[in-house]
C-alpha cells in the first residue's frame, strides 16, 4: 500500500508541489508523507489553530473533514499536515487514503462493492537494471549517467526504480533531488559552501531539580516541601531515576492519593477532611418534535382539513399556533362539519350525506362523595392534613389551586409537622402521648480496657487454645499478639483441641473416648475403554509428557484412567520436569540449558529473651497498650496482660499514639493531632477558651446558633445549620421552640409502655450435651420420650396407644416392646389391627 502511495505521489509531485515553495526534494524513507515547506495561505476552517489541533490526542492520523484528502499526523502532540494521492481520500476508520466509494467515512457506513465485470487494470512491472546485491539500504543514482532525474532505492537486496519530479535531478551526494545547476555531478564544479545561519535554539535548559528520584519507582509525587505539606500546585515526575518540575494548571492543586490534579476543597492533604461529591442531575433531553407540514399561525385552536386532500384520513390540529399531525382509524375521513371522524358514505365533502343530528344524552353524573374535599384555591401549594380527623391517612396536595387526594399505607398516619407518612403508634394526635426523645449515642472518652484472662499468651504463637485446667470445655483461648481472649462454642458444643473447632460431645475423642466412624467411600465399578496411545491404567490423575526426553508441544492429561491428548498454547513446550507449558528457551530439554532456581529467603526471627525489663508497671496499669514514659510519639509502645508486660513496636511509618492506644501514620498525627496551619474557613478562637476543657462543644450565648468546639485544646468557631439554634443544656442544636433558653417549651419524654412477659416453659430435666443426637426412652414402657440435638434436649409423646421403643428407635404397641414384659392382655384383636391404616 505504502509502495502504492509512494508511486503515485512521484507520479503526481507537481500537483503535489503547486501550493507549497520549491525547496529541495527528498524522498522520504518512512512510511508516511512529510510535506517540506510551510503551506500558503488556507481557508480559516481547515487550518483554524494548528499548533492546537493535536491536543489531548493521542499519536496517530486524523481526518480534518469528511471524505476528504487531507489529514493530520500527531505525534507528541505536535501536528504534521499530510495530502493523500490524486483521487485518493483519507479514511479515520481504516487509517489509509482510500478510494471515496471504498470508504465507509464517505459512504455513511457501508462500502459500495465493486462490480465484477470491470476488473482494475494492473500496471506490469517493469525489470529494472540495477544490482542491490551487497549494498547498503539506501538510495543510489546510475554509475554510467550520475547526472539523471532518476535514481534507485535499495531495501534488503530488492531495487525498485524510483524519479525525482519534474525539473529535478538526483544528487547521489546529498541523495535528494535538487535543481540542476546546484549538483557538483552535473555541473562539474564543486558544491559552494553556505555559511550555516546561527538559528536560536528554543529548548531551554532545565533548572536542577531538588527531589531526589533515587530509589523510587516512576511515577508522580507530591511537593513535601509546601507550607501546607502534599498540598501545592508544583509536584514532580520521576522517570527511571529521573526528576522533573510539574505545575498544574491554575487553580488546581496535586491530589497524590488520586494521581491528578484537582480542586483545592476536593483534596484531603489541603483540608484535612474527605470530600463527599453531591450528586448532580443529569438533564432530561426533550424529544426532537418532527416537523408538520401545516402553517397554524394567525389560526384558532381546534382541528382543520387536511389542505392537499380534504377527503382524507389525515387532519391536522392547532394548538397555541403549533400544529400536531393527526389520522383517523382504518377506513375513516374526517368530517369539519362534526370535528370527527366518520365513515366517506357520511362526509359532505367526500359526496356523502351527513347523519341527521341527535339529540345528546346527558351522561351520567358521577356520584359525588359526600366527605367534603379541600379547598386550595386560597391555600400555597404543599402538603395538608385532613380537615376532619386529625389522626387520619388521608392527607392533600395543592398545586396551582388544584386538589390532589393522597393516602398513606397501612399502620400510618400523616403527620402534619414532618409533613410525611409516620407509624400511628408513634404520634401525639392518634396515641395523646408524646415520644420521647432518644439521646444519641456519645462513645466514651477512655481507653477500652480488656477484662482479665486467666491465660498466659506472652511465650505462645498466636493460634487457638484448649482450656487448661479441663480438655473437654464447652470455651477455649484465642492467642493474638501476646494478648489473650476467651471464647465460648455455641450452646451444647466443646471445644475439639486435636481439628481446632467446636463440635458436639459424642463426636470428640477426648470427651467420649470413642473415635468418630469413618463413612466407607464408595466404589465406582471402572469404565472399560478402548486402547489408545497412551495408557493411564494405574497412575495418578496428573499431566504426562509424550517422552521424558522429547521436545513436544503436546502432553497427556490423566483422568480416572482416561487419557486425554492436548496441546500447549501458541509459542510454548511442554516441560517434563516441571509437568507445564513454558516458554522454549526455559525448558531443559529443548534449549540444554537448565532454569535458574530462585530460593526465597529465609528471614531468621530473632530471639525473645524470656523475661524482659520494661520501664512500667503492669501490675498497677492493667491490661492494655502504654506508650513508652515521657514520650508523646514514639515507636515503641508496651503491651499489658495478666500482670505482665512485653515491648512492641509500631509498623514502618506508624508512631504510637498516647491518647488513642494505637499506632497513627504520620500524615494523620501531622493533620489531626499537631498544630498545622489551618484552611481559610478554620478560624481559631482566643487562646485559653479550651485550656483546660475536655474536648465537645461548649455556647457562645444563652439563644444562639453559634457555638464553640474544643479538640486537643483547640477552639473552633462553628454554626448550627439554617433555622437552628445550640442548647447549652442538651449542647446540640435544635429548634428554639424547644429550647427553654429561647423561650420553648422541652418536649415531655415518652414513657415507653413494658410488653408483657411472655410465658416460660419448664426446662426439660434431662442432659443431652454428652450424648450423641438421638432419641432416649424416659422411662421403661413409657410413651413419653427425649430427643437430643446439638446437645440441646427436647421432650416429645408417642400417639395414643403406643410407647417408646429403644431397640427399634420408635414408637410401638406393647405386645412388641421387650421392655413392657410382652402383655398379651393389649394385644388388639386382628379386626382391629385391619383397621389400622390410611384410606
Amino acid at each position: 500500500m505504502w509502495l502504492l502511495l509512494t508511486f503515485a505521489l512521484l507520479v503526481s509531485g507537481d500537483r503535489f508541489f503547486d501550493d507549497f515553495d520549491d525547496p529541495p526534494f527528498r524522498p522520504s524513507k518512512h512510511r508516511e508523507l512529510t510535506v517540506y515547506g510551510p503551506p500558503k495561505s488556507r481557508s480559516r476552517e481547515e487550518y483554524a489553530k494548528p499548533d492546537s489541533i493535536c491536543l489531548g490526542k493521542e499519536d496517530g492520523s486524523y481526518s480534518i473533514g469528511r471524505c476528504k484528502s487531507k489529514f493530520v499526523s500527531c505525534s507528541g502532540g505536535l501536528p504534521s499536515w499530510q495530502l493523500c494521492p490524486e483521487d485518493l481520500v483519507f479514511d479515520e476508520h481504516l487509517q489509509r487514503c482510500e478510494v471515496a466509494s471504498q470508504s465507509p467515512h464517505c459512504t455513511g457506513g457501508r462500502v459500495r462493492p465493486t462490480p465484477p465485470t470491470s476488473p482494475v487494470p494492473t500496471r506490469p512491472q517493469r525489470k529494472v537494471h540495477f544490482s542491490c546485491s551487497h549494498k547498503k539500504d539506501g538510495l543510489y543514482a546510475d554509475r554510467k549517467h550520475p547526472c539523471q532525474p532518476h535514481y534507485y532505492s535499495c531495501s534488503s537486496g530488492i531495487a525498485t526504480a524510483m524519479r525525482c519530479p519534474d525539473g529535478l535531478y538526483f544528487d547521489p551526494e546529498t541523495e535528494m533531488c535538487d535543481r540542476h545547476n546546484s549538483i557538483p555531478a552535473c555541473t562539474g564544479r564543486p558544491r559552494e559552501e553556505k555559511k550555516p545561519v546561527a538559528i536560536k535554539s528554543s529548548y531551554k535548559r532545565p533548572k536542577p531539580v531538588k527531589f531526589d528520584c533515587r530509589g523510587k519507582p516512576s511515577g508522580d509525587y507530591a511537593n513535601p516541601w509546601a507550607k501546607r505539606p502534599f498540598c501545592s500546585m508544583i509536584y514532580y515526575t520521576c522517570s527511571n531515576g529521573i526528576a522533573m518540575e510539574r505545575k498544574c494548571p491554575y487553580p488546581l492543586f496535586f491530589d497524590h492519593k488520586r494521581d491528578e490534579c484537582n480542586r483545592f476543597e476536593k483534596i484531603f492533604a489541603c483540608t484535612g477532611r474527605h470530600y463527599v461529591e453531591k450528586p448532580v442531575r443529569k438533564p432530561i433531553k426533550k424529544p426532537a418534535r418532527v416537523p408538520v407540514p401545516y402553517d397554524c399561525a394567525y389560526k384558532k385552536d381546534g382541528y382543520y382539513v387536511n389542505p392537499k386532500a380534504k377527503c382524507s384520513a389525515v387532519y391536522y390540529a392547532c394548538v397555541g399556533s403549533v400544529a400536531h399531525k393527526l389520522q383517523c382509524q382504518y377506513g375513516l375521513a374526517f368530517d369539519p362539519e362534526s370535528q370527527s371522524c366518520q365513515q366517506p358514505s357520511h362526509v359532505r365533502i367526500c359526496g356523502g350525506r351527513p347523519v341527521p343530528p341527535t339529540k345528546p344524552t346527558k351522561p351520567p353524573q358521577k356520584p359525588v362523595s359526600k366527605r367534603p374535599v379541600l379547598d386550595c384555591s386560597d391555600l400555597r401549594d404543599g402538603l395538608y392534613p385532613d380537615p376532619l380527623r386529625k389522626c387520619s391517612r388521608i392527607f392533600y396536595s395543592c398545586t396551582n389551586g388544584r386538589t390532589v387526594r393522597m393516602e398513606c399505607p397501612p399502620a400510618l398516619a400523616y403527620d402534619k409537622k414532618s409533613m410525611s407518612c409516620q407509624l400511628a403508634s408513634e404520634l401525639f394526635v392518634c396515641t395523646g402521648r408524646r415520644v420521647v426523645s432518644r439521646k444519641p449515642y456519645v462513645p466514651s472518652k477512655e481507653p477500652i480496657r480488656r477484662k482479665p484472662v486467666p491465660f498466659d499468651c506472652s511465650r505462645r504463637d498466636d493460634g487457638l487454645y484448649p482450656n487448661p485446667k479441663h480438655i473437654c470445655s464447652p470455651f477455649y483461648y484465642a492467642c493474638s499478639n501476646g494478648i489473650a481472649s476467651k471464647l465460648d462454642c455455641p450452646r451444647g458444643l466443646f471445644y475439639d483441641p486435636k481439628r481446632g473447632v467446636c463440635d458436639s460431645y459424642a463426636d470428640i475423642y477426648l470427651c467420649s473416648g470413642q473415635r468418630r466412624p469413618k463413612t466407607p467411600t464408595p466404589v465406582y465399578h471402572r469404565v472399560i475403554k478402548p486402547s489408545i496411545e497412551f495408557d493411564c491404567t494405574g497412575r495418578p490423575t496428573g499431566l504426562y509428557p509424550v517422552s521424558e526426553k522429547a521436545c513436544s508441544r503436546y502432553f497427556y492429561q490423566c483422568s480416572n484412567d482416561l487419557a486425554y491428548k492436548v496441546e500447549c498454547s501458541r509459542g510454548s513446550y511442554f516441560d517434563p520436569a516441571y509437568r507445564r507449558c513454558d516458554r522454549y528457551e526455559r525448558i531443559y530439554v529443548c534449549s540444554g540449558h537448565h532454569q535458574p532456581v530462585y530460593r526465597p529467603r529465609v528471614q531468621k526471627r530473632p530471639h525473645r529473651p524470656e523475661y524482659e525489663k520494661i520501664p512500667i508497671n503492669c501490675v498497677e496499669m492493667g491490661d492494655g497498650d502504654f506508650p513508652e514514659p515521657n514520650v508523646r510519639y514514639g515507636r515503641v509502645y508496651y503491651s499489658c496482660s495478666n500482670g505482665k508486660g512485653a515491648r512492641r513496636h509500631c509498623p514502618k511509618g506508624t508512631f504510637f499514639h498516647a491518647k488513642l492506644r494505637r499506632c497513627e501514620s504520620e500524615e494523620s498525627l501531622r493533620y489531626k493531632y499537631a498544630k498545622t496551619p489551618r484552611p481559610r474557613w478554620y478560624k481559631t478562637v482566643i487562646d485559653g477558651v479550651c485550656a483546660q476543657r475536655p474536648d465537645g462543644n461548649y455556647p457562645v450565648d444563652k439563644c444562639s446558633p453559634k457555638f464553640v468546639t474544643c479538640s486537643g485544646g483547640v477552639a473552633t468557631k462553628q454554626l448550627c445549620p439554617v433555622d437552628l439554634y445550640f442548647d447549652i443544656e442538651r449542647l446540640v442544636c435544635d429548634y428554639d421552640e424547644r429550647i427553654p433558653a429561647c423561650g420553648g417549651q422541652r418536649p415531655k419524654p415518652y414513657v415507653q409502655r413494658r410488653e408483657k412477659q411472655r410465658p416460660s416453659y419448664p426446662p426439660v430435666r434431662f442432659d443431652c450435651t454428652k450424648l450423641p443426637d438421638g432419641n432416649y426412652a424416659s422411662a421403661a414402657c413409657s410413651a413419653d420420650y427425649y430427643v437430643c440435638s446439638g446437645g440441646l434436649a427436647r421432650k416429645e409423646r408417642c400417639p395414643q396407644q403406643l410407647v417408646f421403643s429403644k431397640e427399634v428407635d420408635t414408637c410401638d404397641y406393647e405386645y412388641n416392646v421387650p421392655s413392657c414384659g410382652r402383655r398379651e392382655k393389649s394385644r388388639p384383636s386382628k379386626q382391629e389391627e385391619s383397621n389400622d391404616g390410611d384410606y
